[in-house]
């Protein structure tokens, strides 16, 4: 039975568009078709072949690899002997020196096309280099994305997003007439439009009710803020049929708040800028199906051993096509929460919920340290909140920042704070202040839970 990312391509390729880029796309998503229902064995063949390819590479080219045993990894028969034999690459490598990760010379069939940077949202900026096979393969997972969404590309998107390259500013944004270039979207697809985070809300609001498009794609606090009005107001912005987020995490109250008072489901997104798409959300669930095809992604425990299924753990992965800046078993600063396998019948690996960044978890004066159940679901029903970031600023101190839709009366604020404090792994002094609007960070991402000790 065809799930809706096969209803989508069947649909998407009658509107193929000529040309030898477009045919390049299609045959590279056909690829993807295939490989997604292989085996778990399977992949971890393909997977062991492209790391033993990688690690050779690196261990001759660049000196951050110089003392790894390539010989080991060569003679594994499994990829997990593979990992084994592999030690872990903290983030903070990348950060202090990206110059021992780049080779002196690029195998052939690899050109350098340009650097990509992170938002520094986990408190460290790195730098990578990237090749055309990265583009080749970036390309095709963000179409895999929609598709998988189940879009309807002859229809309009909007994109609300930070993009310092290319401003685009309230009121009217930037239209293009068309979702991307062929080497991404090889169809015939229907406008985009696109607004930069440097807007405000109500402008974000006044954008989209002008312009109507089918799809958003946006930061899920953008999507949160929306489902805050549009619960005040009785109706959202403009009718959406999907909607994507990107950039920060998503739990089960936005998915909710986001299908009750905008009426439309959230299809998320995990990427970063050094791996690029690493997990996407499955066309039948809401859990994540990590991109197999073109990355290694472990979920490890507190001993370093894969997490058992429904356990959170470090996310750690391996991007297998970007020689210009190996990372081989990098800890990119990400919680994760494994799953078991999905009942869509993928061989891909699957993952329950994205955490959050580990520089966030909620930390005790005893060392211990806590991902915080924390949201505003539990809060009086008569409390709209459009905006919240919850800040631990001291073992024993947690600042709460609302946006409002209106002022809270002394009861409302009383109950708010015995709400968060029951939460609380241990007690805390919960302290409320306000806002008219949060600042954004100057990646246009959004924290909202902060860690400050």
């Amino acid at each position: 039975m065809k799930d809706r990312a096969d209803i989508a391509f069947d649909r998407a390729k009658r509107l193929l568009l000529p040309g030898r880029e477009a045919l390049e796309t299609l045959a590279s998503q056909n690829r993807l078709v295939d490989s997604q229902w292989l085996s778990p064995a399977r992949l971890a063949t393909h997977q062991l072949t492209a790391l033993k390819a990688l690690v050779g590479f690196a261990v001759h080219s660049t000196e951050i690899y110089r003392g790894y045993d390539a010989g080991a990894v060569a003679a594994a028969t499994t990829l997990e002997a593979a990992l084994a034999a592999i030690p872990l690459l903290p983030r903070g490598s990348l950060a202090r020196h990206p110059e021992r990760f780049r080779p002196a010379a690029l195998p052939p069939g690899h050109v350098a096309t340009g650097t990509r940077s992170s938002s520094g949202t986990s408190g460290q900026v790195v730098r990578i280099e990237t090749t055309n096979l990265v583009y080749i393969w970036q390309n095709a997972l963000n179409l895999r994305a929609q598709l998988w969404a189940g879009r309807d590309f002859a229809q309009s998107i909007a994109v609300i997003r930070n993009d310092r390259r290319a401003p685009a500013p309230w009121p009217d944004g930037v239209r293009l007439p068309n979702w991307g270039a062929p080497e991404v979207f090889p169809f015939a697809t229907g406008p985009s439009h696109y607004l930069g985070t440097a807007s405000s809300l109500e402008q974000q609001w006044d954008w989209l009710s002008r312009i109507r498009p089918t799809y958003l794609m946006a930061y899920p606090s953008i999507v949160r803020a929306f489902a805050a009005r549009a619960r005040t107001e009785g109706r959202g912005p403009c009718p959406l049929e999907g909607i994507s987020t990107v950039g920060e995490t998503v739990d089960a109250d936005l998915r909710d708040e986001a299908e009750r008072y905008l009426g439309a489901e959230v299809h998320d997104l995990y990427s970063s800028e050094e791996a690029g798409v690493m997990a996407l959300q499955c066309p039948t669930c809401r859990r994540y199906h990590s991109q197999d095809e073109a990355l290694i992604f472990e979920i490890l425990d507190e001993n370093g051993r894969p997490a058992a299924p429904g356990t959170t753990g470090r996310v750690v992965v391996t991007p297998l096509y970007n020689f210009a800046t190996p990372l081989i078993r990098y800890e990119i600063g990400d919680l994760a929460e494994a799953g078991a396998p999905c009942a869509c019948g993928r061989g891909l690996g699957t993952i329950n919920r994205i955490v959050g960044r580990y520089r966030n978890v909620f930390r005790t004066a005893d060392g211990r340290t806590f991902w915080p159940s924390l949201g505003t679901k539990k809060f009086p029903a008569s409390v709209v909140v459009r905006q919240h970031q919850f800040r631990q600023v001291s073992y024993d101190r947690l600042e709460v920042v609302l946006a409002l839709e209106k002022p809270l009366t002394a009861e409302e604020e009383g109950e708010i704070r015995r709400t968060i404090e029951k939460r609380m792994p241990v007690p805390m002094q919960v302290t409320l202040s306000y806002a008219d609007e949060i600042p954004r960070e100057a990646s246009g991402k959004y924290q909202e839970f902060v860690c400050l000790v």
